[in-house]
């Protein structure tokens, strides 16, 4: 009689954890949540910003013509791929 209230208890905890486990995904679902994967443009936009952060490195003279210019270049290979 005891083993079969344990077992019963452990259903009901299995149970329980179950059913909240499909609450939140139903709730992860409808908020949208679900999508943790980028807009279609981030990428793009990240590489304007390394391009951005790379003229303004070059700018205040912090790199020199050579290493700007190779750094570009690597820049726009990555964006071709």
């Amino acid at each position: 009689m005891l083993v079969m209230m344990g077992a019963m208890s452990l259903f009901w905890i299995v149970g329980l954890v179950l059913l909240a486990a499909g609450i939140l995904a139903v709730a992860r679902w409808f908020t949208g949540s679900h999508l943790d994967r980028p807009p279609s443009g981030a990428l793009v936009e990240r590489e304007d910003t390394a391009v951005q952060s790379l003229r303004m490195r070059f700018a205040s003279g912090e790199i020199d013509e050579r290493e700007f210019g190779e750094r570009l270049r690597t820049l726009e290979r990555e964006r071709e791929r």
